[in-house]
């Protein structure tokens, strides 16, 4: 279990992985659930067509945060990462799910690392 410090987020490896790293210039497929410190689910991939989400790494497509939490792990690996207000949602959701100014903790699992093309 290997803690990580990066500003505004605390990153902690729950499993390591064993395949592909994800870094700047490829994709990342991954899984992921949001919670507030209270324990309440405020977001999942779940939610999602095909319950997984894409993004290229490096091109800050999704939040900071996620890109940030991503970076570095290997396929098969999941992560936490609680993320500070600023990073994150600020001033809450229009949906009330999340309210202003929340630590945020996500459990992101890489599901696959593809080739950046």
């Amino acid at each position: 279990m290997t803690l990580k410090q990066k500003k505004g987020i605390r990153i902690k490896d729950l499993s390591i992985g064993s395949g592909r790293v994800a870094e700047p210039g490829t994709f990342a497929v991954i899984k992921y659930q949001g919670f507030l410190n209270r324990g309440d689910r405020v977001a999942t991939s779940d939610d999602q067509p095909g319950e997984e989400y894409r993004f290229k790494v490096g091109r800050r497509d999704p939040t900071a945060m996620l890109e940030s939490s991503v970076i570095g792990m290997r396929e098969g690996g999941i992560r936490e990462a609680r993320v500070s207000p600023h990073l994150a949602y600020r001033e809450g959701t229009s949906e009330g799910r999340i309210p202003p100014n929340a630590v945020i903790r996500w459990v992101i699992d890489l599901v696959r690392v593809e080739d950046g093309r």
